[in-house]
């Protein structure tokens, strides 16, 4: 799935307060040259990338990113009224995020 460093750091979230972990390092494990926006959908629906073997996941890889995210929020142990309400700041969010991020990289 496409986000799914975002979705795992959101569900970590939820579940309490990070510690900060001092004596730590950190490897990217893979170095790619940045590329536009069609460049990396063209990239996640390719059969090399094989993210997804759905006709939904193969045209439109981000679509279940919201859905994760909406999930683990409904999923996750925190009173419902901050669920409500952070329901509510990700729906006006994520489809500006979408549209900012979208605008940017072209």
């Amino acid at each position: 799935m496409v986000g799914i460093d975002l979705a795992i750091l959101l569900a970590l979230s939820l579940k309490g307060p990070f510690v900060h972990a001092w004596q730590t390092s950190w490897c990217r494990r893979e170095f790619r040259k940045e590329v536009s926006y069609e460049e990396k959908l063209k990239r996640y629906k390719g059969a090399d990338y094989k993210l997804t073997t759905s006709w939904l996941g193969r045209h439109f890889p981000f679509v279940r990113l919201p859905l994760r995210i909406i999930g683990d929020l409904f999923a996750s142990g925190i009173p419902l009224r901050f669920r409500i309400m952070l329901f509510l700041i990700l729906l006006i969010s994520m489809p500006v995020k979408y549209l900012v991020d979208k605008s940017a990289k072209q």
